[in-house]
Order: C-alpha cells, then structure tokens, then sequence
C-alpha cells in the first residue's frame, strides 16, 4: 500500500469503496484508470477497494494491476442488453441484471461509496443500487443519459459548463465537481512536476496511442513524420505488448529511429524527456500538462473533442488529425522549431493541471 501520513491513512480506516467500470478494446482503458487512480488515493488514506466489472480476463496485466484492491467478475451474461443509451451494449447486460449482480457483492462488501464509470449505466442502476451504499459518485464526460447521484465528477468541464450540459439529466441535490483541478492522474505525476523536461537537440518526441491503441495509429503518425525536415527520435508509449511488433515493423518501413515501450512502470519518466507529445485527446493529455509537455492532440473519439478544445484554449496544446499527415508534420516541425513557444505551452499546461485532483475528490468523499 502506498505510504502517507498517520493522519491521512486515518480519514478512511474503515471505510469501503465499490467501483464499477469496464475496459476494453472497444470501451478503451480510460474508465478502468480514472478508476484505479482514484482508488489509490483512497488507498493512500487508509481505505478498503473493490472494483466490480467483467471480462478483466481479456485485459493486460499492466491494466489488472494498476487496481490497489480487490477485483470482482461479474459472470458472463445471456447476451442480453438494452438498446436506449448510446452505450448500452458496452455493459454486455441488461442494466436490471447487472444491477442485481453488483447488489449481492455490494451485500457482502457494505460500501460507503459506489463509485460508477460506465457510459452504459443510468439512473435506473443508479436506483436500484442506492439501497446498499450511503453516497454514489458518477464520472462522465458525456451528459447523454439519465444520472441520480450524490457526487458528479466531470473535469473536462468546468463547473458553470457542467451545470449547464448538465441540467437536463442530473437530479437537483447532486454536487458536481467540474474543471481541471479535479482531474484524476496518478501520484507518479504530481512527484514528477520536478523533473527536467525535453532534451538539449529539440528533437525528441512522444506518442501516446491511449491504453488499448491500435498499431494503425501509431503507423498514420509515423507517416506524417517522415515528412518532418529534421531528425526525430520517438519514444511510444503503448499498452499492449501483443501487437508491440506490429509497431515496430512500421517504424523499421519508415525508416525512423523508434523506442516502443510497453507497460512501463514510470511512463511519467519518458513524457518527461520528450520535447513534444503527439497523443490522443483522452486522459493522456491531463498527464502531459502536468508535467509541462506540449502537445498536438489527435481526437479518436467524439468525448475527446472536449478535451482537446480545452487543451487547445489553455494554451498547452494544438490539434490536429489523423487524416492530415501533412498537417502532423507541419505542426511537429513548426513547433520543435520554435524554442519559446514551447517554453510557454509547457508553462500553460503546468500552470492548467497541477496533479492534485484525486487528492480534492477524495477530500471531498471522505468529508461527506
């Protein structure tokens, strides 16, 4: 268990938290990390964790053991789902059915909190849940379904936004807490502010395909490089070591100087070395602002949209797409080639996310 003060591994002695959230190759690994960072620090403060979800077989090992608790499978369901949400298959089970499967584990554990990150899951869980807990927490970035919760985490928008976006289907007591200072990222990035950022050339670049990328990706990006006019030294950062190669194997066609790293222990340490980041526009970018990396965003998918306008108005961040070689190439050129402006994007981004976000969300749940 990680090491904190007497005092603060006393505020959740005792105290028991359910997570429920999936990863996959369809649904990605940003639920189940948002998760896991959250219950770190819980951890961290003397709490127990439980995290309930299914097909954690199918997962890597780097995604399985980032949880600090106990993990419970939920059985393989009928096939069954419900078709209203616009993620209801994600949940690969009616809402009814699973709802009924996280009770009699919720039965057994007597949660203080519940704690769901799921696009699948709506207030009809929600309700037919609350009876086993004292307070239910929600994480979303979509403002798409129905919600009855305690607490609302939504950093991609900021209070007044979520509110906003929010109104239409979240229940008048509950509390949100949106904006960059509650984004949830991992301790290894808050004690890594320090570090010395960039190498002396300028030419140093990281790709980050989120957890569960696909090789193809890495190869669009590869191929926009090669149009670069300056040497590059790349670094990627990919959480499946299976198609690792594949990697690999693009890189050697492109004929560029390519590390892959899968599952490292301290991905904190080779964001920090980069002099720029092309990444995806999901939880990886709240990472690089942290630690003072400027990046050009690619958008993947439709929730990272927000982000990567938030981003891009802060100042630590320009986008650019997957369609766009040529524009890749431009912007990575333009901005290794421009010293100050990288200076003061890694300022922006350091300045925009500080890395204490899990600590004010947990402050908040063990206040309550």
């Amino acid at each position: 268990m990680p090491t904190g003060s007497i005092s603060n591994q006393a505020e959740g002695a005792g105290r028991n938290v359910l997570f429920r959230a999936d990863a996959s190759m369809r649904i990605g690994s940003g639920h189940l990390v948002r998760c896991s960072t959250l219950a770190a620090e819980l951890v961290r403060r003397g709490a127990a964790v439980h995290l309930v979800g299914r097909g954690f077989g199918q997962l890597p090992a780097w995604l399985i053991d980032m949880f600090p608790g106990q993990m419970h499978e939920l059985p393989v369901s009928s096939g069954a789902h419900d078709s209203d949400l616009a993620h209801s298959s994600w949940l690969e089970a009616t809402q009814s059915e699973d709802a009924e499967q996280t009770l009699k584990l919720a039965g057994l554990i007597k949660p203080e909190w519940i704690v769901v990150d799921h696009y699948g899951i709506d207030a009809r869980w929600h309700r037919a849940v609350a009876g086993s807990t004292r307070s239910m927490m929600v994480i979303d970035d979509l403002a798409d379904r129905q919600l009855e919760v305690d607490l609302l985490l939504d950093p991609n928008r900021d209070e007044s936004v979520a509110r906003e976006a929010y109104g239409h289907c979240l229940n008048d007591a509950a509390r949100i807490l949106g904006g960059p200072q509650w984004t949830l990222l991992r301790r290894e990035f808050l004690l890594a502010r320090d570090t010395v950022i960039g190498s002396p050339e300028r030419n140093r670049i990281v790709i980050l395909l989120g957890g569960l990328g696909s090789p193809s990706l890495a190869e669009n990006i590869f191929q926009a490089f090669m149009k670069v006019q300056r040497p590059l030294v790349v670094d990627v950062i990919h959480g499946d070591p299976g198609t690792a190669g594949d990697i690999g194997k693009c890189a050697e066609r492109c004929r560029l100087d390519v590390t892959v790293h899968t599952t490292p222990s301290r991905v904190s340490e080779i964001m920090s070395r980069a002099d720029l980041a092309v990444s995806t526009a999901g939880g990886t970018t709240w990472e690089l602002a942290c630690l003072g990396v400027p990046s050009v965003l690619l958008p993947v998918a439709g929730n990272q949209s927000v982000v990567g306008e938030q981003a891009v108005q802060a100042g630590f961040a320009v986008q650019a797409s997957l369609e766009n070689p040529e524009d890749i190439a431009h912007l990575t050129g333009s901005l290794l080639g421009d010293s100050s402006r990288l200076t003061e994007m890694s300022e922006a981004g350091r300045d925009f996310i500080d890395g204490r976000g899990a600590e004010r969300v947990v402050d908040t749940m063990l206040g309550s």
